[in-house]
């Protein structure tokens, strides 16, 4: 076991790594009245910043991000495990 030795180190270590989605290609449409995005929220571990959310699996790898929450243009971008129905 590492030992850490500030608090400061701890928190660096227990935050979650981002990965850029932005320019991915694999990417779904998300509308704003259907169920995807309700069910991801549900189903996934995530974390809002601004207008986008960020998805993480079970293990806690970011796998997805949705751009543009709330606008007609909805889109969750991927690394390519996602399917229509979001789930990886």
């Amino acid at each position: 076991m590492k030992h850490i030795q500030t608090f400061e180190q701890f928190i660096n270590e227990s935050k979650k790594t981002l990965n850029d989605y932005e320019k991915s290609r694999d990417k779904i449409l998300v509308g704003l009245k259907s169920n995807l995005l309700r069910d991801m929220l549900d189903r996934y571990d995530h974390e809002e910043s601004g207008d986008s959310i960020h998805f993480f699996d079970k293990k806690g790898n970011h796998f997805a991000t949705l751009f543009d929450r709330g606008t007609r243009y909805q889109e969750l971008r991927h690394n390519g495990t996602v399917d229509d129905k979001g789930v990886i």
